[in-house]
């Protein structure tokens, strides 16, 4: 009788001493940061958001040296010309993605599968408004105008509507107009104190100039674990007690890397959770077992995938269990390459 009390004071001893420091060979964290002033700007319902530090990563010497003679960001070279299409954008509303959008952010509700795209950065307000007026209808409210356009599909219509002059809300679907007064609304009302969750998650990852963010309704993760015990009884312990999560990906030095966070009720519970991914780990193993092979056939991808697998690492961090990976930049030209020959137009064929 003694022994398992001893081993269950034991395990309560662990949990409490990891909340001290974090085991974090092999899966280094995220770069900390404050909350971005976009997280304020979503609605109250909003428990997922994704967001983008354009400005950063352009401007960022890992992005440069992956895109040689292109501008940043644009994803052209300087040598080739732009789509004809995009050319008369420009022309018509004097705005560059790849110039003047700073921000990028999706948030968005998981329970009414409802939400919105923001974008942040420098708009000439009159000339994108005429230039929309011609695609859509508008409706003028006291919060500002919507512009509507129908996508002809049983998603319903996408809705355009300036939150601010630096500041344009994008949503989709049968309720988008109503959604982008329901955005223009949380502008007008924007306080980080209404998602203070929301924020200190960001805060862990938003240093990373790309990362997602999320809580798990108890809904969700009851109808996850369900699903997961029948594949592995491990896969279902490892969501238990899930309470939120967050991904990032950021440079370090000529790496890219990758890493998603689970976090947990408890300090115990994450190391439950830790426990039980070894459960799995096999699977895992297996799993990147395959993903390389198949991958062996294509000489660009297989290193990549080689490294995402060797890479991978594990971390206990109080009540966050940590996953990460990286890519070096070699990794990453090869996968370009991949992309850029499989894009290639095919010659046709010729006849006899």
């Amino acid at each position: 009788m003694v022994k398992p009390i001893l081993a269950g004071v034991a395990a309560v001893a662990l949990a409490v001493g990891v909340g001290g420091y974090a085991l974090t060979a092999g899966a280094p964290a995220a770069p900390k940061g404050g909350c971005p002033a976009l997280v304020s700007v979503a609605p109250y319902a909003a428990n997922f958001v994704a967001y983008g530090d354009l400005s950063t990563l352009r401007n960022s010497s890992f992005a440069h040296r992956l895109s040689p003679g292109s501008s940043a960001g644009s994803g052209y070279s300087a040598n080739s010309p732009l789509p004809q299409e995009y050319q008369e954008f420009i022309r018509a509303t004097d705005f560059h993605f790849e110039r003047d959008l700073d921000h990028v952010m999706l948030e968005g509700s998981i329970e009414s599968a409802a939400g919105g795209l923001i974008l942040e950065g420098r708009f000439d307000q009159e000339k994108i408004s005429s230039y929309v007026a011609k695609l859509g209808t508008k409706t003028h409210y006291d919060s500002g105008d919507v512009y509507l356009f129908p996508t002809h599909a049983a998603t319903g219509t996408v809705a355009l509507m300036f939150l601010d002059p630096k500041r344009l809300a994008i949503t989709m679907g049968k309720s988008a107009e109503t959604q982008a007064l329901i955005l223009a609304d949380a502008a007008r009302r924007a306080n980080p104190s209404s998602h203070e969750e929301l924020c200190e998650r960001a805060e862990r990852v938003s240093g990373a100039p790309f990362f997602m963010v999320g809580d798990i309704p108890k809904s969700g993760i009851l109808a996850m674990a369900a699903l997961a015990a029948r594949d592995h009884d491990g896969a279902a312990d490892l969501i238990q007690s899930l309470d939120g999560w967050d991904f990032a990906t950021w440079a370090d030095h000529d790496n890219l890397r990758i890493e998603f966070e689970g976090e947990y009720a408890s300090r115990l519970d994450a190391l439950k959770a830790r426990i039980a991914f070894e459960k799995v780990r096999r699977e895992i193993q297996k799993a990147g077992a395959e993903a390389k092979s198949v991958a062996a056939a294509n000489s660009a991808v297989g290193p990549a995938v080689d490294s995402l697998v060797k890479n991978f690492g594990v971390a206990l961090d109080g009540r966050y269990l940590r996953f990460s990976t990286s890519l070096s930049q070699s990794d990453l030209e090869s996968l370009q390459r991949a992309a850029t020959s499989m894009a290639a137009p095919v010659p046709p064929t010729s006849r006899r």
